[in-house]
């Protein structure tokens, strides 16, 4: 009995791991180039350096 979930785990771990590699090779270039880049976000700041910190004050003190 345990060599029969044995050859199931072994099995599995193949499977997932041809389906895996069959998928990457398979996959649309279009989808991969959208995956690699990074969604880049403006600032109006192009160095970090510059940019000026804003201290946020939280609301208990207000409520007092």
């Amino acid at each position: 009995m345990l060599k029969f979930f044995l050859y199931i785990l072994l099995f599995y771990i193949l499977f997932r791991l041809i389906y895996t590699m069959l998928k990457n090779f398979f996959s649309t270039k279009s989808n991969t180039e959208i995956k690699s880049n990074p969604v880049k976000r403006k600032s109006k700041f192009e160095d970090v350096e510059e940019a000026k910190y804003v201290e946020i004050k939280s609301s208990d003190k207000d409520k007092k």
